[in-house]
């Protein structure tokens, strides 16, 4: 074997698939580093085959005695003993109550262009009813007009997913969110 052959036969390995891609993982662990490290500290628990394993972070979990949803309280009470509210806690309520008013007008607006007007008109005709009504009343009633019994269930389905409607004891009730959509959303327009 001459001197160029045996280069050759050398470039030939060293450009390998398998040696490229392997250089390039390589590549990608060492310029990413830092964020696999921070991927892998936050992963509590994988699966390996049938195999479980837990991580460090699972066992920080598990002996953790802080709840992981503690929630923050705000005192309202001013220091000298006054019933009114400190201005930065006043501040604060009106910043929350804006910002649950605009999440509030994005599900409205999202459940205007989600729910059919079918589901729209079913839920007019629930609120519209001076007591509960039971399924088994809303399909007889809702039969000639949405043939398909699935349909009739997909309705009711949407309604309650979306928690506008709930079903206790076989009696479909309006929760007080779906009156609020129906007051935000206003009388549903007639067709063509």
């Amino acid at each position: 074997m001459t001197r160029s052959q045996l280069v050759l036969e050398i470039l030939k390995l060293a450009l390998s698939p398998q040696i490229i891609a392997g250089g390039c993982v390589l590549v990608f662990i060492f310029w990413f580093r830092s964020e696999l490290k921070d991927l892998f500290s936050r992963i509590a628990r994988f699966r390996l085959g049938g195999a479980e394993f837990d991580t460090p972070q699972a066992q920080r979990l598990e002996r953790s005695d802080v709840a992981p949803t503690a929630r923050l309280t705000l005192s309202l009470a001013s220091a000298a003993g006054r019933s009114e509210e400190p201005a930065d806690a006043a501040s604060l309520r009106q910043r929350l109550d804006a910002e649950r008013a605009r999440a509030a007008t994005w599900e409205y607006r999202y459940l205007n262009h989600f729910l059919a007007r079918a589901t729209q008109v079913v839920l007019d005709w629930l609120a519209g009813l001076q007591v509960r009504t039971s399924k088994s009343m809303y399909d007889t009633y809702w039969l000639p007009l949405i043939i398909s019994a699935h349909e009739r269930e997909a309705i009711i389905t949407a309604l309650q997913a979306h928690h506008l409607i709930q079903i206790q004891n076989e009696l479909i009730e309006v929760t007080p969110k779906g009156r609020e959509y129906l007051t935000w959303r206003g009388p549903l327009p007639k067709t063509a």
